[in-house]
């Protein structure tokens, strides 16, 4: 979850201080730090609960899941936790799929110029 949030964040970095300007940018990425480690530190404060309460029924040697964490927070709604999942790594896909279609041509044009013609990376 890390890795997703930090690869997308350094990505747009620069074009956030070239919009905002220095200082509203590093302001903005430390709120967004604060609240991303806070539902961090949450989301481990549930596991290490819902771990011990599974290791008082019965003692388990496979790892917690967040489905599990979800299924023990809200029973009724723990598929949401299974759908928010799915809809981040849906959207981590789409954004890594932009961004190599975007810089993969002229990368490969800069390493292979005379195999790669202009017109694949050309746009209109």
């Amino acid at each position: 979850m890390i890795n997703n949030n930090m690869g997308g964040s350094f990505v747009s970095l620069p074009y956030c201080a070239t919009m905002l300007g220095l200082l509203p940018t590093y302001a903005c990425l430390t709120l967004f730090y604060g609240v991303s480690l806070y539902g961090l530190h949450l989301l481990g404060a549930c596991a290490f609960v819902v771990e011990a309460k599974r290791k008082s029924k019965s003692p388990s040697k496979t790892p917690l899941s967040i489905t599990e964490v979800g299924n023990e927070a809200i029973p009724r709604f723990s598929f949401l936790v299974t759908l928010a999942v799915a809809i981040h790594c849906f959207g981590v896909v789409t954004y890594l799929l932009v961004l190599t279609g975007e810089i993969m041509p002229y990368m490969l044009q800069a390493i292979f110029p005379m195999y790669i013609p202009r017109f694949i990376y050309w746009r209109h």
